[in-house]
């Protein structure tokens, strides 16, 4: 998924990453695994609710090399 918001973008990859970690885990017959996982990105991964249902996410300035505060 390409965005021009790099939250969006962020946010995209770790839900992707948490899903294939999953379906990785499972196929390992690691469930006690998988579940942390779950628990972990429950908010993110909960398949019950509305998809247009917003969530409060915070993100921190970048801080470092090349930005306004370095």
């Amino acid at each position: 998924m390409e965005t021009s918001n790099p939250l969006e973008g962020s946010l995209y990859a770790t839900h992707t990453h948490a899903v294939k970690r999953l379906n990785q885990l499972i196929e390992e017959g690691r469930e006690g695994d998988a579940w942390a996982i779950i628990h972990e990105y429950e908010e993110w991964l909960d398949l019950h609710t509305d998809e247009d249902q917003d969530h409060d996410i915070y993100s921190l300035e970048y801080i470092g090399d090349d930005s306004e505060y370095d």
